[in-house]
C-alpha cells in the first residue's frame, strides 16, 4: 500500500485498471456512411429491377410486332383455322426469355390484333394461349429449352386444339374436322417451336 492507502498497481502485485479512453457509437442510419451506403445500394438494386422490367417490355412489343405482322405472310387457312407457325415459335422465345404470365400475354395480345387485323379466326386464341402457358411453366420447372418446346407441343396439340374444336363446333356454329385440326396444330406448333428451339440454343453464347 501507498502512504495515501491507495494501490500501487505492480508494485504491490495487483495490477491497477486503465481507462483505454474508448467508446462505442452506434451507426445512424442517414447520418453515417453506413447508412449513405445502404441507400446507394438499395437505388442501386432498383435502378437495376427497373432497367430489367423495361427490357422485358421492349422485348414484349418486338415479340407482339414480329407475330402480327408476320402472319400476313406466314398464316396458312386450314378449314376453318389459320395455322401460323410463327406464333408457336414465339410462345416458346416468350415462354424462355419472359416467364410464362407474360408469355401468354404477348400470344392473347397477337391473336387479338389478327382478329382485328383480318389475319387470324378466334381459334387463334385456344391456339396460341394454352402452348404458351405450358411452355412457360416447362421451362420454369427445368430450366431447359427443350421442356418448353415439349410445353409448347403438348399446350397447342391437346389442350389448344380440344379447346379450339369445342369453340368452333358449340360457340361458332362451324364442325370442323378433329382429326383435321389436330393435325393441322401438330405441324403448326412443331415448325414454329423447332425454329424457336435453335433460336434459343444459337443465342446462349451470347449471354441471352
Amino acid at each position: 500500500m501507498s502512504p495515501a492507502g491507495e494501490p500501487r498497481g505492480k508494485e504491490e502485485g495487483t495490477p491497477a485498471a486503465k481507462w483505454t479512453g474508448t467508446v462505442s457509437i452506434k451507426a445512424v442510419p442517414g447520418l453515417t456512411g453506413n447508412g449513405r451506403e445502404a441507400r446507394a445500394v438499395k437505388a442501386g438494386g432498383d435502378s437495376r429491377q427497373s432497367g430489367s422490367g423495361g427490357r422485358d417490355v421492349a422485348l414484349m412489343g418486338l415479340l407482339v410486332a414480329i407475330g402480327t405482322l408476320s402472319a400476313h405472310v406466314l398464316g396458312v387457312p386450314i378449314g376453318v383455322a389459320r395455322v401460323f407457325p410463327v406464333q408457336h415459335g414465339i410462345n416458346v422465345l416468350s415462354a424462355v426469355w419472359l416467364g410464362p404470365g407474360r408469355a401468354v400475354l404477348v400470344a392473347l395480345v397477337i391473336s387479338a390484333l389478327r382478329n382485328a387485323l383480318g389475319t387470324g379466326t378466334p381459334l387463334a386464341f385456344p391456339g396460341s394461349v394454352f402452348g404458351a402457358l405450358l411452355a412457360g411453366l416447362a421451362y420454369r420447372a427445368t430450366g431447359r429449352p427443350g421442356a418448353a418446346v415439349l410445353g409448347e407441343l403438348v399446350g397447342t396439340d391437346v389442350v389448344g386444339s380440344a379447346a379450339a374444336y369445342w369453340l368452333a363446333s358449340q360457340v361458332l356454329g362451324q364442325q370442323p374436322a378433329a382429326l383435321t385440326l389436330a393435325l393441322s396444330f401438330m405441324a403448326s406448333a412443331g415448325v414454329g417451336a423447332a425454329v424457336a428451339y435453335w433460336i434459343v440454343r444459337s443465342l446462349r453464347p451470347l449471354g441471352r
